[in-house]
């Protein structure tokens, strides 16, 4: 994991396990699952029970030295009495139930300077890259629940094979304050619960693509409230309705499937090749709204595709996408 988050361009930084219990008061954490340090040094008197108010700490040291980003990690554990001990076996159950929950986490944050330029997007591809290092192709997705200590409209969870094992967004503004930072400062960050993880399953060989893939843009527009996870999921949902009314057409007339029909291509996963790339609010856009631009990449097995069958495909997955969403999001369009 932490090789993965140095591959995405952070640094690693190692804090204290101990805080002061001021800085763990915005976490979820009540008084009575905090545990508590005898002879504290100086007012560190409770373990950590979340990760962000030390890389916090080391943000708020570097603003005060320069004006340049901050890109950090740090891969360690929190700490918290559990809400109720289950018992255990083997040979050290009596004192495990006199011990804390240790919470082994992987956690990431990003400043992008006095001149900005980081944003929420960057700091789950962080995540994602540290997951795919290790053979996990991990997805953001909406969350549950809101995260207190994200900004509520700029935050996903991070879910592998379905499973939720981290978060990402950006941190809440009350916290921004808190920290003293300077007015306007947005800072990002994401979380994996290392435990929640699940076991990597052996990798396969498969054959490289033999004909290239061609790609079309998108650009919708789409209120704030749709996340862009929900417009890809939208958008490979469309994907296999289409492909499956074409295999259904071509059996009617009597024609058969081969490999060599043009489909949403996949990555290195297997999944489909949707990217996010861009995030646009301003000028031009109505006010609660947001311009979201994606790329979809198409390709056959057994020939090259052409710009029509492209187009064609491509049409298709649009306008099914967008009538899904337009069921909760009416206001949903293509740019």
């Amino acid at each position: 994991m932490a090789e993965g988050l140095r591959d995405a361009g952070l640094h690693e930084h190692v804090a204290m396990a101990f805080v002061a219990e001021s800085k763990i008061e915005f976490f979820t954490v009540p008084p009575e699952r905090r545990v508590r340090v005898e002879n504290p040094m100086r007012a560190a008197g409770v373990m950590r029970t979340h990760m962000l108010p030390g890389l916090l700490d080391a943000l708020t040291h570097n603003i005060a030295r320069h004006t340049r980003p901050v890109r950090l990690f740090e891969v360690g554990r929190t700490y918290a009495w559990p809400e109720r001990h289950v018992p255990k076996d083997g040979p050290t159950a009596a004192i495990d139930v006199l011990l804390p929950r240790e919470r082994a986490v992987a956690a990431a944050l990003i400043y992008g300077g006095a001149k900005g330029g980081a944003s929420a997007r960057e700091i789950t591809g962080a995540a994602v890259q540290a997951l795919a290092r290790v053979g996990l192709r991990a997805r953001p997705v909406d969350p549950t629940a809101p995260v207190a200590h994200l900004h509520p409209g700029v935050q996903a969870a991070l879910a592998v094979d379905g499973a939720v094992v981290g978060e990402a967004g950006e941190v809440h503004p009350d916290l921004v304050r808190a920290w003293d930072l300077p007015e306007g400062t947005r800072v990002y960050y994401a979380e994996i619960d290392i435990e929640a993880v699940p076991p990597r399953v052996t990798a396969t060989a498969r054959d490289l693509p033999r004909f290239p893939s061609t790609a079309r843009d998108l650009s919708l527009e789409i209120p704030l409230t749709v996340s862009a996870a929900r417009v890809v999921a939208a958008l490979t949902a469309a994907a296999g309705q289409v492909d499956r009314s074409a295999v259904e057409a071509s059996q009617r007339a009597g024609g058969k499937t081969t490999a060599g029909e043009v489909r949403l291509a996949t990555d290195s996963f297997g999944e489909p090749a949707v990217e996010v790339l861009e995030d646009y609010r301003g000028a031009g856009v109505p006010v609660g709204h947001r311009a979201l631009l994606l790329r979809l990449h198409y390709a056959a097995e057994q020939r090259s595709v052409t710009d029509d069958e492209a187009q064609a495909l491509h049409n298709a997955i649009v306008a099914a996408a967008c009538e899904s969403l337009r069921a909760s999001a009416p206001t949903v369009r293509p740019r």
